[in-house]
């Protein structure tokens, strides 16, 4: 699936109702990639409730979410690549 979109006046993009009604969350993770840019949905935090013993509000377990993705995906793409 793919669509056309535009930035408005301000410089907001808006993402297609198709698209949006298919992501597991409306945090996302923005990412520039040389010549595109990359959007990643994060879970919805509440889907973790009662995974796992944490203590905060929703907010906090978010911004928990947020940097463990970050941290993981930097991991991922700083890795070496494993020769054949």
């Amino acid at each position: 699936m793919e669509s056309v979109v535009e930035l408005d006046e301000k410089g907001r993009l808006l993402i297609p109702s198709e698209f949006r009604n298919t992501l597991p969350s409306k945090r996302l993770i923005l990412r520039r990639l040389k010549d595109r840019l990359e959007l990643i949905p994060l879970p919805d935090p509440k889907s973790l409730r009662g995974k796992y013993k944490l203590k905060g509000s929703m907010v906090e377990v978010e911004e928990l979410q947020e940097r463990k993705t970050r941290r993981d995906r930097r991991l991922k793409i700083k890795s070496p690549r494993r020769r054949k």
